[in-house]
């Protein structure tokens, strides 16, 4: 099983792409709002068509029997159903004593001088969650020396990098056993996958 946190289009797909590469059969994919989670489950089915069953979790809908299974925070946060799940709580990979398959990350990546120029609904949110240092790397630094420890051995890094960053984030990866520069569908590099 996988737990998926990440909201937008981009780290959805990346998502998508990465289970279905790796055959995995339970995924937990959690979000902050039930119309990302709505979305996010479609994004999934256009992707996995008919192999798997997904289903949402939310004030209504409780599949929790389904292979893929979308929900937001909010509904996970409630007694009955946390009882489903195993929660960890974590600052950065400070609280994870174990190793995984995947992990899957979009660290903030834009540069601090470029904030102020941001779309007004983006600054709205945390600049923790924006803010990439000078060059927009920072956290990706932060990253490649931390995944190893993170991950087994073959296991598998998904990022998502700003316009222009694909490359510079690889070569922070030199002990990568390989790594692929991933488009997206506008044809932006815009995911790394790195494998250990």
């Amino acid at each position: 099983a996988l737990l998926i946190s990440a909201t937008g289009t981009g780290k959805t797909y990346a998502s998508a792409f990465a289970m279905r590469e790796l055959e995995f059969k339970r995924v937990l994919f959690l979000v902050h709002r039930n119309q990302i989670a709505k979305q996010a489950k479609a994004s999934f089915e256009r992707v996995f068509g008919s192999r798997i069953k997904t289903g949402l979790v939310s004030g209504i809908k409780h599949d929790y029997e389904a292979d893929f299974v979308f929900a937001t925070v909010q509904t996970l946060s409630k007694n009955d159903t946390l009882k489903h799940l195993k929660e960890v709580e974590s600052d950065f990979l400070k609280e994870i004593n174990k190793t995984y398959d995947v992990i899957i990350s979009n660290p903030p990546y834009i540069k601090t001088e470029d904030l102020s120029t941001l779309q007004e609904e983006v600054k709205r949110e945390p600049m923790l969650a924006l803010d990439g240092g000078k060059d927009g790397l920072d956290i990706y630094r932060k990253i490649a020396e931390e995944a190893p420890k993170y991950l087994v051995k073959g296991g598998m890094l998904i990022m998502e990098v700003g316009i222009g960053e694909a490359a510079e984030v690889v070569k922070l990866f030199r002990y990568a056993e390989y790594a692929i520069i991933m488009k997206d569908f506008a044809g932006i590099d815009r995911f790394v996958k790195i494998v250990i």
